[in-house]
This record gives structure tokens, C-alpha cells and sequence, in this order.
């Protein structure tokens, strides 16, 4: 499934290639980069933005790479985030481009590092608003002795250990205001649909008998369905695998998967 990596860009643009070839080194299927920039001219990130683009060019060949510049309702530049009124036009540029860029097939990762903290808060809170389970929200750890190097936007092998990409909890809100509703049923369709169109034929009946009757044993679900304990025991076991991989989990005992499964089916 094809990977979406957005990264917002700031003074700093190393972060950004950084962060890409430590996500393609994870093996994340990343076949498309938006960079979410302000004015490219007048703003702060001139530079930065006339640094990192030849570089995604040449270094990125089989990753297209698309600029979305923030602007104004109005159509004018945004230079900065200084008021509320940028600030509302910085998030909602921010929750159209997820929105719009993201691709139900496949995973979203949001890069905030390099920039303005109150730009990464925005970028945080539209992640929140249209993320999915699977999708990331990032930012970069690593000392300042390497982070104060400029124009290196790839980090050697021998001080790989430096550089730390971790991941940020980004829990699901609920509308926020001035976002867009138009933008939520494309992109969070529910975490219930997406997991079950995952799922096979028989899986799927299997997973509605499951929601239609929670408390019921894998015994009791087979007599309902016709099938037998062991077919029903064996689908299960696929489905808390896809479950596993849905929710980003580790080793999880059946019954806490159990427990989660149902708790998504009731999204």
C-alpha cells in the first residue's frame, strides 16, 4: 500500500530528508512527499525552500514530490503565524492538504521538526482531526551539534545512532473549530470501516456476527453461522492478526485482542 509522507517545512530543511530516509530504511512504502511551506519568496523559509528542493529532486527519483503553499483564504501570502487570524488560515491550508493528499490505501506520515512550535502545534491538531490507526505523526531528536550543520540532509551511516525519529501520540478529536467537514468522510471514514474492508468475505461475516453479539463464545458464533469451532477459532486468529498489524500492536493476549476488536466494530 502506497505511503503518504508530509513534512512541514522550516528554517531547518535537513529534517526532512532525515526523517524520509529513516522511514524508507523502516521499509514504509513511501511513493509520494508533500512539503507544506509558507510565502517561498518573502517569508523565512526562503532558503530553506531553495536548499531541500533539488535535493528531494535528485536524491528521490521514484517519490513525487508535491509543494502546497499556505496561504490566505483570500488568495494572499501567509508569511507567518503572528495573530489569530494567520493562525486559522495556517490550520485550516494544513487540514485541506492531509485531507486532500492522503490516500485510503495506504498510511500517512506527518513530519514537525525543523519549524515553528506553533506550526507543529497546528499541523498536530489536524493530524488529530484526520489521522487513522496506522497513520504517524513524527518529529527528529538527535544533539544540537548535528542538528547545527547545514545543507547535510543525509546522516552517515557511522552517526545514524544520533539522529532518533519518534513517533508523537496523536489521539482522534472531535471537529474543530473552522476545520472543514466536508474533509471527514473521505479521509476518516471510521476506523471500522477501513479495518473491515481488510478483511475477507468471511472474515467480515464472522466480524459482524462478533458485534452483533459480543458476549458470545467462538462456539456459539459457529452454531449461529453453520461453521465449524475450529474454522471459526481459525479465522479469529487471522483476523486478530490483521488486527495486530491494523493497531500497530505487539504481543497481545487473545483476550485483550478480543476486547479491542470489539471496541473498534462499535466505532
Amino acid at each position: 500500500m502506497p505511503d503518504v509522507f508530509f513534512a512541514t517545512l522550516g528554517q531547518r530543511p535537513e529534517a526532512t530528508t532525515i526523517a524520509l530516509d529513516i522511514l524508507l530504511t523502516q521499509g514504509h512504502p513511501i511513493t509520494r512527499c508533500v512539503i507544506i511551506h509558507t510565502d517561498a519568496v518573502a517569508s523565512g523559509i526562503r532558503s530553506a525552500y531553495a536548499a531541500v528542493k533539488p535535493v528531494l529532486k535528485r536524491d528521490y527519483p521514484d517519490i513525487v514530490t508535491y509543494y502546497k503553499e499556505v496561504r490566505f483564504a483570500d488568495g494572499r501570502p501567509l508569511l507567518d503565524v503572528t495573530d489569530q487570524l494567520s493562525a486559522d488560515a495556517y490550520y485550516s491550508a494544513i487540514l485541506q492538504t492531509l485531507g486532500e493528499y492522503a490516500d485510503p490505501a495506504g498510511h500517512c506520515h506527518l513530519l514537525v521538526a525543523g519549524g515553528r512550535k506553533a506550526m507543529s502545534i497546528y499541523a498536530m491538531l489536524a493530524a488529530s482531526l484526520l489521522f487513522r490507526s496506522g497513520d504517524r505523526v513524527w518529529t527528529l531528536l538527535s544533539d544540537e551539534e548535528l542538528t547545527s550543520r547545514r545543507g547535510v540532509f543525509h546522516i552517515a551511516p557511522a552517526e545514524q545512532h544520533r539522529v532518533q525519529l519518534v513517533r508523537l501520540p496523536v489521539l482522534p478529536s472531535r471537529l474543530a473549530p473552522g476545520a472543514d467537514p466536508t474533509l471527514l468522510p473521505d479521509r476518516r471514514m471510521s476506523n471500522r470501516s477501513d479495518f473491515l474492508r481488510r478483511l475477507t468475505a468471511k472474515e467480515r461475516e464472522l466480524a459482524e456476527a462478533l458485534t452483533q453479539s459480543p458476549t458470545a463464545t467462538n462456539l456459539q458464533i459457529a452454531d449461529r453461522l453453520g461453521k465449524s469451532r475450529t474454522t471459526v477459532n481459525k479465522q479469529f486468529e487471522h483476523i486478530y492478526g490483521k488486527l495486530a498489524a491494523y493497531l500497530d500492536l505487539s504481543d497481545t493476549v487473545p483476550t485483550t485482542k478480543r476486547q479491542l476488536l470489539i471496541s473498534l466494530l462499535n466505532e
